[in-house]
């Protein structure tokens, strides 16, 4: 899930400003959110029967986690619809995005360690996957900003 999420970062902003035609973004953003969202629902399932039921700390780690993948959802799609009409409000999402994607590594740890997980699965803070989603980030932001002042300029 969280590979996927990170990975979401090399063509879900292609998607949201038009630049990677697709007959419905928005049905890409949801496509990959149910993804991540299925995922944490099996993990919490499987947490309940393994009779994990009084562990609240757990409970409230996969709670946490199903709020960030709502909030990169909503980003996204927000980011879709309004990077021409309101730049600006795509730009301030954008920062919203980043503050997801921040949140999700310790929350990750955090449910592995709970589960006694020996790793996460997340990537090293030098690796590629580490370093390309910031990339992907700040390219995001970039175009926005170029819209902003296209519109500005137009």
């Amino acid at each position: 899930m969280t590979g996927d999420a990170f990975g979401a970062l090399a063509t879900l902003p292609l998607f949201c400003l038009g630049q990677l035609p697709s007959p419905d973004p928005e049905a890409a953003i949801h496509e990959h959110f149910e993804v991540w969202h299925s995922c944490l629902i099996v993990i919490r399932e499987v947490i309940k029967a393994a009779g994990a039921k009084g562990d609240r700390d757990t409970h409230a780690a996969v709670a946490a986690l199903l709020d960030v993948v709502g909030d990169l959802r909503d980003a996204y799609i927000d980011i879709h619809h309004f990077h021409r009409a309101e730049p600006q409000r795509a730009a301030d999402t954008v920062k919203r995005l980043q503050a997801a994607y921040d949140r999700m590594p310790s929350l990750v740890r955090d449910l592995a360690a709970r589960l006694e997980l020996e790793s996460p699965f997340l990537p090293g803070p030098r690796s590629l996957k580490s370093v390309l989603p910031q990339r992907n980030l700040q390219w995001l932001s970039d175009e926005i900003q170029r819209e902003m002042a296209g519109n500005r300029n137009g």
